[in-house]
């Protein structure tokens, strides 16, 4: 058993609990191997030393994500909410901001122009294939969000369970559809309601922390949970490698709404909602998923003193392990393509602002 990585260091693990939903044994800790970002298909070749694919994971810790900005703005010596999205300012002195809710792998909601309070189908991501309509919904409004929002085609509906963010892009799923495939000829219906408030239940960072990895698929089954039934490429076996993308999830307080600062982190997220949105290299939607966030836990000590670990899945933000009040966890899965988005937050309803 190898010795933690830095992620496993910083987290305080959470208790083996009594329901059995955590197996025992040694779990290899593989996160300070070879991590890559690119040609994520597998099986994975490396072909060669381990030390010579670790260089392709050189490079900017939250790649692909814009830092902007944080303007202060205040009114009567106060501190008001910013228009647009939740934002997290990850140094204060610099202040470089991420969007809090949602991080993209090269997949970006479109810039808009114009911007007008409405829910839009983002037609260039549309692909009609096998019976199925994919692709996403974006929010035009540049300063109200969307609850309640609710696609439909022909009687089949996808209703979205988060609040939808200013200018923020989310997915759609419409099944049993057997119409024309012209993205621009489909007669989508779309229904939300917008409130100026903005949700604590989105005040989530996606860190891309570890982000990409790769290991062997028999290592890969014992290292991390299949709560998704992840499948490689057909013909894959225990020896080949294969790219694994893992990032921790946590609660922030967005520096950009100091109304909703404090109650960002005292709040109570009673539904954890994750989906994986994967695109083509045209930006349609192959696939959405929804994926089940967990934790590392400690099941044991090696003989030689370190922590074993396991996992055990949740469902609540924050979750009490016996020691700490816990306001993150991790999700993973397999990355078969090379554009994918997260969307993460806590399901609305109508009890809360």
């Amino acid at each position: 058993q190898r010795a933690p990585s830095d992620l496993t260091k910083r987290k305080t693990p959470a208790k083996l609990g009594s329901d059995g939903s955590v197996s025992s044994g040694t779990v290899p800790d593989l996160r300070g191997g070879p991590r890559l970002s690119e040609d994520l298909a597998g099986p994975v070749d490396v072909g060669g030393p381990v030390a010579e694919v670790a260089e392709l994971s050189e490079g900017v810790e939250f790649d692909g994500r814009a830092a902007v900005e944080l303007p202060v703005a205040e009114q009567n010596g106060e501190s008001v909410d910013q228009l647009g999205p939740l934002r997290f300012a990850y140094d204060k002195e610099y202040l470089p901001t991420f969007d809090l809710g949602w991080a993209p792998s090269r997949l970006y909601p479109p810039e808009l122009e114009e911007f007008s309070d409405e829910i839009a189908v983002v037609l260039d991501s549309v692909l009609v294939r096998d019976g199925v309509v994919r692709g996403l919904l974006q929010n035009r409004s540049k300063t109200l969000f969307a609850r309640g929002v609710v696609v439909s085609v022909g009687g089949m509906r996808w209703e979205f369970p988060l609040t939808v963010q200013p200018t923020e892009a989310v997915p759609f799923v419409i099944e049993g559809y057997g119409g024309i495939t012209d993205p621009a000829s489909i007669g989508f219906e779309i229904i939300a309601e917008f409130v100026s408030h903005p949700d604590p239940k989105r005040s989530l960072l996606v860190t891309e922390t570890p982000g990409n990895w790769a290991a062997p698929w028999g290592d890969l089954q014992v290292a991390v949970p299949n709560y998704n039934n992840e499948e490689p490429p057909e013909g894959t076996s225990d020896d080949d490698w294969v790219y694994y993308y893992e990032t921790l999830v946590e609660l922030r307080m967005p520096d950009s709404h100091p109304s909703i600062a404090d109650m960002a982190l005292t709040q109570t997220i009673e539904n954890l909602k994750i989906y994986v949105t994967k695109t083509d290299d045209d930006g349609r939607v192959l696939d959405v998923r929804e994926l089940v966030p967990y934790v590392e836990v400690q099941v044991g000590v090696s003989d030689d003193g370190w922590p074993l670990w396991g996992h055990s899945p949740i469902d609540r933000l924050p979750f009490d392990d016996g020691q700490d009040i816990n306001r993150s966890f991790l999700v993973g899965f397999i990355p078969d393509t090379h554009s994918f988005m997260l969307t993460v937050g806590g399901a609305h309803d109508d009890g809360s602002r």
